[in-house]
């Protein structure tokens, strides 16, 4: 879990170019040329979204040595934390994040569920929610809470965008399961408008366990700092409660 105590949420704007030519990250040699502009992605009702892209024809990535091979499970260790809070953050919590399926009420989302089960909850604060541009800013009535690599990236330009994780090139949807105590809207993520791809899908979850998927196979990808996202902004409730799991970037 992450002390909030302890955690200044900044503005989740930092600006990064997009990556051209070649450059050596982590270890990581990508060849890269730049990508089309992300479209709003649609859910094509089997909950899988897929990104409206117009990605040129030589936008590629290639990965040569000392990158995570697929599937990447997005919380395993040394990939990504749920660290990135915005929106109301002091009405949000992680109140579980761990494999035991007793936590993930009631079990994990399958037999063969991999990296954790996340349990979370936001009450709307009704309080301050401050950020560095603006010490006394009324918390929102939504709530966003980003995986980030390096986990400080919403706080610190140091060690920045470059420290991400180096995921090999074939993914084409990050899949996970989630549910929720009631019905309610929720949106999912992956990269940002500051990284060089962006893909989501908004959709209800109910109160059992159901797979998704956001698809990229249309979008080049290089270091991901942003490897998954919620966002709860249902105008029709002022709190929620919901469970992922199984979150993972695969090539199937």
């Amino acid at each position: 879990m992450v002390d909030l105590s302890r955690r200044v949420v900044a503005v989740a704007g930092l600006a990064m170019g997009i990556l051209t030519g070649c450059t050596a990250t982590r270890g990581a040699l990508y060849v890269m040329a730049p990508n089309g502009d992300g479209g709003q992605a649609t859910d094509v009702g089997s909950h899988v979204a897929t990104l409206d892209a117009t990605t040129s024809s030589d936008a590629v990535s290639r990965c040569l040595i000392d990158c995570a091979p697929l599937p990447v499970v997005v919380d395993d260790p040394g990939n990504f934390v749920a660290s990135g809070y915005s929106g109301d953050w002091k009405g949000t919590a992680e109140v579980t994040s761990t494999t035991d399926a007793a936590a993930c009420s009631p079990a994990r989302a399958h037999t063969n569920a991999v990296g954790m089960c996340h349990h979370w909850t936001w009450k709307f604060s009704n309080d301050t929610c401050p950020v560095p541009s603006d010490s006394q800013r009324l918390c929102p009535r939504w709530s966003c809470v980003a995986w980030l690599k390096p986990t400080n990236l919403f706080e610190s330009s140091t060690p920045g965008r470059a420290a991400g994780l180096a995921i090999a090139p074939g993914a084409t949807k990050v899949r996970f399961w989630a549910w929720a105590k009631a019905t309610t809207a929720v949106r999912f993520q992956v990269g940002s408008e500051d990284e060089d791809f962006n893909a989501t899908l908004d959709t209800q979850l109910t109160t059992s366990p159901q797979p998704f998927a956001i698809g990229i196979s249309t979008v080049s990808y290089s270091v991901v700092n942003r490897g998954f996202q919620w966002c709860s902004n249902d105008a029709r409730f002022d709190s929620l409660e919901f469970y992922v799991d199984d979150i993972q970037w695969t090539a199937e």
